[in-house]
């Protein structure tokens, strides 16, 4: 998802997908789930940002698994080509296990890209 870490389903919110999935299913007659939506949402969604310090500093939140960075290239919001301090800026004080993750490693998992 392209929207910013400021707008992720976080586990705090879970409870209005879950909710209005309820009401799917009373109201609508919908087909309940074999999981609570945002367990879809957690399970196949990636969140991605840019510049987000205050969103990094809440990834344990959020989850690491699910962050992902960007540049952005070649739009014009990107960062290019002042990458690097950006990813400095956003990662300040991050574990440098967290911080591959979230630039790179939670993308190679998600695409099963080869690691060697």
């Amino acid at each position: 998802m392209e929207i910013g870490v400021q707008l992720h389903p976080d586990r705090g919110t879970d409870n209005v997908m879950e909710e209005a999935q309820l009401a799917d299913e009373r109201l609508l007659g919908f087909k309940p789930l074999n999981q609570p939506p945002s367990e879809y949402v957690h399970e196949h969604c990636l969140w991605g940002f840019q510049q987000d310090r205050a969103g990094v500093e809440l990834r344990h939140h959020m989850g690491v698994d699910n962050l992902i960075w960007a540049s952005d290239f070649p739009h014009q919001e990107s960062d290019f080509p002042d990458s690097q301090e950006t990813l400095d800026w956003n990662f300040k004080d991050v574990p440098a296990d967290e911080r591959y993750k979230m630039v790179a490693g939670n993308v190679i998992n998600f695409f099963h890209f080869p690691t060697t």
